[in-house]
């Protein structure tokens, strides 16, 4: 199946027809956030292009995924980038860029010639991936132990 290549145009206007349709709901989804763009890594071209159709005024955060391969002091630079570039785009009737979130935090085990988080899946890399097999074997080890925990829970 082939994978829908990232369409910043699209998801902006995804976002601003949930933000008009949350709002004809009111009062019952006034506490719901409706957050993104969520991009895997500090993605400025894409966060850009999704601000660039009005989104942002849609938005209650702006969600990311901060994936690195250095310490978690690294973040930094990335929320401030991100603050700055929201700044170019928020509604004139903001009062200020919406919170940042990170939506989900990691360290990735795999990475390009240029540093970026790769999907471990494969092998054309060498000792630097992992293969289905493994990923496979490890899931298999997970549930067994989920269901052993399950079953010595339901006999207590």
């Amino acid at each position: 199946m082939p994978r829908c290549p990232k369409q910043p145009e699209v998801y902006g206007e995804l976002a601003l027809a949930i933000a008009s349709e949350k709002a004809k709901l009111s009062p019952e989804l006034d506490d719901e956030v409706l957050a993104g763009p969520t991009t895997c890594g500090c993605d400025l071209a894409y966060m850009e292009s999704v601000f660039k159709t009005g989104a942002l005024s849609a938005l209650s955060a702006i969600s990311w995924h901060p994936y690195r391969s250095g310490g978690p002091e690294s973040v930094t630079e990335d929320y401030a980038a991100i603050r700055t570039l929201a700044k170019k785009y928020i509604p004139s009737n903001a009062t200020a860029v919406p919170p940042i979130i990170s939506s989900e935090w990691g360290w990735a085990t795999c990475f390009t010639a240029e540093g970026d988080p790769t999907p471990c899946i494969g092998g054309a890399t060498g000792g630097s991936t992992v293969s289905r097999s493994q990923q496979g074997a490890f899931l298999g080890n997970i549930v067994r132990k989920l269901l052993q925990f399950a079953c010595s829970i339901a006999k207590v």
